[in-house]
Formats: C-alpha cells, structure tokens, sequence
C-alpha cells in the first residue's frame, strides 16, 4: 500500500546534496534492520564487499 504522508527530499535535486552509491545505502539499510530486528538475516554469495554486506557482519554477528 502506498502511504500518502511519504514525500520526497525537496532537496533531491539540488547540486550540493551528497551523491553516494546505491549499494552503500543497501548495506546501512540492511545493518539498521539488523539493529531493529535480531531476526535479520542476511545471505550473500560473493558480493558482501560491493553491496556493503561486510558492515552487518562485521557489527552485528558475534560468534561465540
């Protein structure tokens, strides 16, 4: 369902806002989630460098 009260950054489109690659914003998504929700699972073959994977394990997992 789409929620009406979402709007979008009116500074979207001005020159001085930082552009970074979507893939970092996936790895700071999936390690918020992960510190939301204990429950996050994770599964990646090779690509945890360039989808930013690293960060949830390197913050989250503790291996006992």
């Amino acid at each position: 369902m789409l929620n009406p009260k979402l709007k979008l950054n009116p500074k979207l489109f001005n020159q001085d806002v930082e552009q970074v690659p979507i893939r970092k914003g996936f790895g700071q998504g999936l390690l918020l989630a992960g510190e939301i929700d204990k429950n996050v699972v994770a599964l990646c073959a090779d690509l945890t460098e360039s989808t930013q994977m690293h960060c949830f394990q390197r913050d989250l997992l503790k291996w006992e």
